[in-house]
């Protein structure tokens, strides 16, 4: 993902994305933002626990983005952005 977007989404989410490395296409970045905007309103609305991303990746064509901290709420939403990711192009 180009620097600029990379930036723009650790800007907008500080706490879930810091200066973990994005190694996927910028097609993805609308999903990412959604993913991220989604699982933090969750966590600032008392829903879950902080939890903070460790990686984004391509993986056999689809995006793969591991959390670390209690992450079994958001696995859905990880499992839906990855089968969402496969009809995104990527770059």
């Amino acid at each position: 993902m180009k620097r600029d977007l990379c930036n723009t989404l650790r800007s907008k989410h500080p706490k879930l994305i810091g200066n973990v490395p994005i190694s996927c296409g910028d097609g993805w970045f609308n999903l990412i933002d959604a993913l991220c905007r989604t699982i933090q309103f969750q966590i600032d609305r008392g829903m879950a626990e902080q939890v903070s991303i460790i990686d984004i990746k391509s993986k056999l064509g689809s995006l793969d983005i591991t959390l670390s901290g209690n992450t079994k709420k958001f696995t859905p939403l990880l499992m839906l952005a990855a089968k969402t990711s496969r009809s995104i192009r990527e770059f």
